[in-house]
């Protein structure tokens, strides 16, 4: 719990990709070794962004979610 309020625990790294090429990118990334997943996807709207998660996630009391229109 500490360590999650002290140091940056986040993803490690991130790709944008076409939708086309996903599938075979992530096969060459975790015929290397890497484990892969999909954080999600752009599409065109609104500026912003919503982000949530749950209960006990980051030590939180409750379910969560933080929107960022900027």
């Amino acid at each position: 719990e500490e360590m999650a309020r002290t140091f940056n625990c986040g993803i490690g790294m991130v790709l944008a990709v076409s939708p086309v090429e996903a599938n075979a990118i992530t096969a060459d990334l975790e015929a290397a070794g890497e484990t892969v997943h999909q954080l999600g996807d752009v599409r065109e709207g609104t500026k912003g962004c919503s982000v949530s998660g749950a209960r006990g996630i980051w030590s939180a009391t409750s379910d969560w979610t933080a929107t960022h229109n900027g």
